[in-house]
């Protein structure tokens, strides 16, 4: 994808921002593999550790309402944030906001109960199973964790497709996300009372600055336990690890696991950056978690009571997102301050990032159907003023079915500008393996490039793995560009002025197309129909073919 895109081609159990300087908890440690002064003298941590990472606040309690009168409906919320983070962290502020409003616009009529810390349930099966039993009210799930009962936030998982949080608030504040709450409510019961924004998911690990999917290869990195992001990571060529929430710190403590991608707000509320050294702001998803109420719950208040409950949830979810945004530059000042090495990516490195993850885009799709989903790019352009189909897509053909379906997958949206084959997932689909002379990919090969060539878009050859066989390599792409192929995947630097030294025309090449296109002038201008070039009578696949060599190598035709 163009970059133009980039980061339009991508929120889920939420922790609050530990306010340390104010709520009385201990003082950061210093990162792993930061030295730390003997216990008992005066002489600060290395690496500036006496540093607080954290945000002075008003310290809150939650309102008791155990004893409210009869007269007072009581509306009981089951949140995964710890008591302490009331009112004083992005999530904390959203609650604090929804149960100050709710009590407002009703004049102390309906109250809200807060039950922090997982109480009541803590499992997405015991939230949804509390809800519509009546055990509580109203609690709060994140967007990758509704995967059993639900396609509705799918969209959310999707690598790289949201640049940034307003891009990701907008989609959810907007029609897309009218539709992604009532597919919950017709899948599910539960109507969405609100949302949690704690920004883009950032990536983090103990040993070195990454700058691409090379730099993750065989990392060990604890993800959300959601196939879609799942399959991304992998992509990237990372070992992915789905331990627990409540299991990380300790799991990056001990070198179980050496990273994890969370937002930058919870890793400083869970204080991973006591054992990460390193912070690359890869901002591949926005972290989201949704505010639910039981609908059969909600139809028993009164129309006047439902108002209170919707409004309060639309003043909350803005007082969060807007909380957020205040707080993260911060919060990232204070983990540089502290000794954390935070890593911007350029464009161009956060470009092969997100054309390293070519299939996730393709399971949304195949999860809520082609229509939604080009709903959904059509809203992210919009969003940041693009053209409508300026997003563009590649389609990775790498199973038997994909290679005899592949007429209908190209066609299957005008954004479809190229197909690539995969030929390792091929000839495992097809029971073979992969040989030197690749005998097995013959049908593919010969046959996606005229799929190709009849939707008038391009086709990309499979990737040559035996870096070490240079001659091999660019037998390879000969036989790729004579195929039809349009380009060739590589998977090392070192293969790509190969790739363009064999795709580049030659002088020869060059020459002749040159004399065609001076031919055809002439032949315009004389008013003749048919002209020969070196005796050869010249027709329009030949034409056709001068264009394009020209076009390669940048002249106007």
């Amino acid at each position: 994808m163009k970059r133009k895109f980039g980061r339009l081609l991508a929120l889920v159990a939420v922790f609050g921002l530990l306010c340390t300087s104010c709520l009385g908890g201990d003082e950061p440690a210093a990162p792993a593999g930061k030295s730390a002064a003997p216990s008992g003298t005066e002489e600060p941590p290395a690496g500036n550790g006496e540093v607080t990472v954290g945000l002075e606040r008003d310290v809150y309690a939650i309102p008791d309402y155990t004893n409210a009168g009869d007269d007072v409906r009581v509306v009981r919320l089951s949140v995964s944030m710890n008591a302490s983070d009331y009112g004083t962290s992005a999530s904390g502020v959203m609650v604090k906001t929804f149960v100050d409003r709710v009590e407002e616009l009703s004049g102390g009529k309906m109250v809200v109960q807060v039950f922090p810390a997982n109480q009541l349930a803590s499992t997405t099966d015991d939230i949804v199973n509390g809800l519509v039993t009546g055990a509580f009210e109203m609690s709060e799930v994140g967007q990758a964790n509704w995967g059993d009962y639900t396609t509705a936030f799918t969209p959310l998982n999707v690598p790289f497709l949201y640049p940034n949080e307003q891009t990701a608030y907008a989609i959810m504040s907007g029609e897309i996300g009218d539709g992604m709450r009532e597919q919950l409510l017709a899948d599910t019961g539960l109507r969405t009372v609100g949302f949690m924004h704690l920004g883009m998911r950032t990536l983090s690990n103990d040993s070195k600055e990454i700058h691409s999917p090379t730099d993750m290869k065989s990392m060990k990195l604890r993800v959300q336990s959601d196939p879609t992001q799942i399959a991304a990571f992998e992509e990237l060529g990372a070992s992915v690890m789905t331990t627990s929430f409540s299991e990380l710190f300790t799991a990056l403590q001990q070198g179980l696991c050496d990273g994890q991608d969370n937002p930058i707000i919870t890793i400083v509320s869970q204080k991973f950056y006591e054992v990460q050294n390193y912070i690359t702001m890869l901002n591949h998803l926005p972290n989201l978690s949704m505010v639910v109420m039981s609908d059969a719950y909600y139809q028993s208040l009164s129309a006047e009571e439902q108002g209170w409950i919707d409004q309060a949830g639309q003043d909350a979810t803005e007082a969060c997102y807007q909380t957020m945004l205040d707080t993260t530059q911060i919060l990232i000042d204070q983990l540089t301050d502290y000794g954390i090495d935070i890593t911007y990516l350029t464009d161009e490195e956060y470009q092969v990032f997100e054309d390293s993850v070519p299939n996730t885009w393709a399971m949304c799709e195949e999860a809520i159907g082609t229509d939604a989903w080009n709903e959904l790019l059509a809203a992210v352009e919009a969003e940041h003023q693009l053209p409508v189909g300026s997003v563009k897509v590649q389609c990775s053909i790498e199973t038997a079915r994909g290679v005899l379906n592949a007429r209908e997958i190209v066609a299957a949206s005008p954004r479809v500008i190229s197909l690539s084959f995969g030929a390792e997932d091929y000839t495992r689909s097809m029971g073979t393996s992969r040989s030197k002379s690749a005998q097995e990919l013959q049908f593919a090969r010969t046959y996606l490039p005229v799929v190709a060539a009849e939707a008038g878009i391009s086709a990309i050859d499979t990737v040559w793995s035996a870096l070490d066989d240079q001659e091999g390599f660019e037998v390879e792409v000969r036989n790729a560009r004579a195929l039809g192929f349009s380009g060739k995947s590589c998977i090392h630097p070192s293969q790509i002025p190969v790739v363009h030294r064999l795709y580049t025309p030659d002088e020869e090449e060059v020459a002749h197309a040159r004399q065609v296109m001076e031919a055809m002038r002439a032949a315009e201008q004389a008013g003749t129909g048919v002209f020969t070039v070196d005796g050869k009578m010249v027709d329009a696949p030949v034409i056709a073919k001068a264009r394009r060599v020209l076009l390669q190598i940048g002249e106007e035709v």
